[in-house]
């Protein structure tokens, strides 16, 4: 059985360890395996939706006493995403961009849940205000009239990028509106600042910041800790993800959301 299914999402299948109510701005839980043994910790919302875009990893447990220590004389691992995942426009903090006229800036979204667009100020982007919210593409990947650049949609993904011209110096405040800013607020926002100069060989993506952060669409890799050594997450979404913990019995011939 595929441990993402929807059949293997129910309560029956899984150990809730934080819910969606737990996670709230800057919120951090600490999960401290009990048992030896392989667990499967994934997102279970959406009946194993986030699970399969991602929201998923496997912790070994070594039944062993702690062999780093911290001052409390254990481990604590963050779950940080992969590197390799980190160019998504998601609901993660982003890292600025610094480029110059002639820069191609390129995004890469799942069709269906984040449009792009501006806030026309610092104060409304540090806020997440989107009162005058100016979309550029919508959640179907639609590029809207008068807005830069070119879309492709492919595989449940589009990928938008435009080139900068002189009319662009300045600083930009791009961000999602969707959930009335609520993806703003879990750091679906990118502040991109042009000046002139020579531009890069290649586009610029718009990148995750490599930081400890529990959410859809970035991936994340397996870890191996030791029995009494506790893992960290970290969301800013209260009501979008959980944490939910399978025992490896419960996937007894697949890796929990394998494709397929």
């Amino acid at each position: 059985a595929e441990c993402c299914a929807a059949g293997a999402m129910e309560t029956a299948d899984r150990t809730v360890a934080y819910s969606t109510e737990d996670f709230k701005t800057g919120a951090t839980f600490v999960w401290t395996p009990t048992a030896a043994g392989t667990y499967h910790v994934v997102c279970s919302v959406g009946s194993g939706s986030h699970c399969a875009f991602g929201q998923n990893f496997k912790v070994m447990v070594e039944a062993a006493a702690p062999t780093m220590t911290t001052a409390n004389g254990v481990t604590t691992y963050s779950v940080v995403p992969r590197e390799d995942s980190l160019h998504y426009w998601g609901m993660n903090p982003h890292d600025d961009i610094v480029a110059k006229v002639g820069d191609t800036i390129h995004f890469k979204t799942a069709q269906g849940f984040h449009d792009i667009g501006l806030v026309p100020t610092s104060a409304e982007y540090s806020s997440c205000d989107m009162t005058n919210f100016d979309m550029w593409v919508n959640t179907a990947g639609a590029i809207q009239a008068d807005k830069p650049g070119t879309v492709t949609v492919a595989n449940g993904m589009y990928e938008y990028e435009f080139t900068l011209t002189e009319d662009h110096i300045g600083t930009w405040y791009f961000v999602c509106s969707v959930a009335l800013g609520g993806h703003c607020r879990a750091g679906q926002k990118m502040l991109l600042t042009v000046t002139a100069g020579t531009p890069a060989a290649e586009p610029l993506k718009v990148m995750g910041s490599h930081v400890p952060f529990w959410t859809v669409g970035l991936m994340y890799d397996d870890m191996t800790i030791t029995l009494g050594d506790s893992v960290s997450f970290t969301s800013d979404m209260e009501g979008y993800h959980d944490v939910a913990v399978l025992v490896d019995a419960e996937c007894p011939e697949a890796e929990c959301c394998a494709a397929g």
